[in-house]
């Protein structure tokens, strides 16, 4: 899997591989440490470089990887995972659970559980469970937007805009 990642984001030009005698290190592209539109007309997600070194520290590459899948169903605004990450209208969110994480990334369930503690824990995500319930991407980690939303923003959404009938299905 992890593999498999790394291959798709060295294809977009998001990853790179530099070789130093026996070691291979990997780094992210300067491009994807900002907001906005990417040089091919994609949509970008600004990644600060210190949280992510604080975290890269701290997990194994599959769960960097997974960090990555997320990153292109987190809502441009919100932050909460879901379908349509690029509606403007929060009340057609399709909110994600963490059960639908497994079926969008096709990992096990107990790699998912694992690795959401973890992420927990290292403040890299939140599981929102007030009215309704969310996953997060914690804004002090990526953004893809010029300012932050605050979490008190995040959680309104999930109460007020989010309805069962926008749920994401089973």
């Amino acid at each position: 899997m992890v593999r498999r990642v790394i291959g798709e984001l060295e294809k977009m030009s998001i990853l790179f591989r530099e070789k130093d005698g026996r070691n291979v290190y990997l780094s992210i592209s300067e491009e994807h440490f900002f907001c906005g539109e990417g040089s091919k007309g994609y949509k970008t997600v600004k990644i600060f470089k210190e949280e992510l070194k604080r975290i890269a520290k701290q997990v194994s590459l599959t769960e960097l990887g997974f960090l990555a899948l997320t990153l292109g169903h987190m809502h441009w605004e919100t932050h909460v995972l879901c379908d349509n990450p690029d509606t403007l209208d929060k009340s057609q969110i399709v909110l994600w659970k963490k059960r639908h994480l497994q079926e969008a990334t096709g990992i096990s369930a107990s790699f998912l559980s694992s690795t959401m503690k973890k992420l927990r824990e290292l403040k890299v995500i939140a599981e929102v469970r007030t009215v309704n319930e969310g996953v997060v991407l914690h804004p002090n980690i990526v953004c893809r937007t010029a300012t932050k939303p605050s979490w008190e923003a995040i959680c309104e959404t999930i109460d007020n805009s989010i309805t069962m009938d926008n749920l994401k299905k089973d």
